[in-house]
């Protein structure tokens, strides 16, 4: 298995914050499939932490974890990269931008709207807390994904 090393650059400012403590973050891809996967979600990922204050490495966990790094039939077919459901059947989006959004939206209303968890156990026990996470071993599968991809280093502002 070949290994790729990618350099992101990972500088958020704002006008009504200092910039964040974020900078280089080296990243150890196991294969280029997941390099790839990674890249194509990343701004998705970026724009939910921006919009609705979910962790990118929470998101980007999720998402992995969910698609299968994005080769499960569900995403390939439907765009549901989060295994969203409703009423019981998985719903289909149009495009994966859409997916995230209704993800972003679904997670800010249901799991955080009034937790606001700083850390990834804090995260972890607000996927637990709502229901997202139904296996015991979610949110250990979480925390392998984070710490296997040093998604741990994209958090916290």
């Amino acid at each position: 298995m070949k290994t790729i090393i990618i350099f992101l650059l990972l500088a958020t400012t704002t006008q009504a914050s200092p910039p964040s403590e974020r900078g280089k973050c080296l990243m150890m891809i196991q294969s280029d499939r997941v390099s790839i996967f990674i890249n194509s979600i990343w701004n998705d990922a970026k724009r939910i932490e921006e919009t609705y204050n979910i962790p990118m490495a929470i998101t980007i966990a999720q998402c992995c974890l969910e698609s299968a790094y994005g080769s499960s039939n569900l995403a390939k077919q439907n765009c549901n990269f989060f295994g969203l459901k409703n009423n019981h059947k998985y719903n289909s989006y149009s495009s994966k931008s859409e997916c995230f959004d209704h993800y972003g939206r679904t997670m800010s209303q249901k799991c955080y709207k009034n937790l606001q968890p700083y850390t990834l156990s804090d995260w972890y026990s607000a996927l637990e807390c709502c229901g997202y996470a139904a296996s015991k071993s979610y949110t250990s599968k979480l925390n392998n994904i984070i710490f296997k991809l040093n998604l741990d280093l994209l958090n916290y502002k």
